[in-house]
């Protein structure tokens, strides 16, 4: 299995983030809700490097604070990337909706 970094937010508002071992993001974000991890919203996730998580930091929700000790410096906002970042950022990441998370969605799936 692999690590996958998940991201929970609301128009406008950070929820939370996890980071969980799955097959795919979809069955990480699914593991994360099964445990009471998931604290709603939509769901951005992405593969990371098996030595980026510590352990304090895996297995749990996180808050803002959390993620800023685990990536010193923060990372780039979206609208203030290059065009090649942002294809390159969406070719790693997979977005579930809000439905999706709460498994009502009837549009994808």
């Amino acid at each position: 299995m692999k690590w996958f970094y998940l991201s929970y937010a609301v128009p406008g508002k950070f929820m939370g983030a996890v980071i969980l071992r799955g097959e795919s993001v979809e069955d990480a974000a699914e593991k994360a809700r099964e445990r009471g991890l998931s604290p709603g919203g939509q769901v951005l996730g992405i593969e990371v490097p098996s030595h980026l998580p510590p352990w304090p930091y895996r297995n749990r929700l996180l808050t803002k604070e959390d993620i800023d000790a685990i990536f010193p410096g923060g990372g780039i906002r979206l609208k203030d990337a290059n065009q090649d970042d942002v294809e390159a950022f969406k070719k790693r990441t997979t977005i579930i909706c809000e439905d999706c998370e709460k498994g009502l969605c009837k549009v994808h799936q």
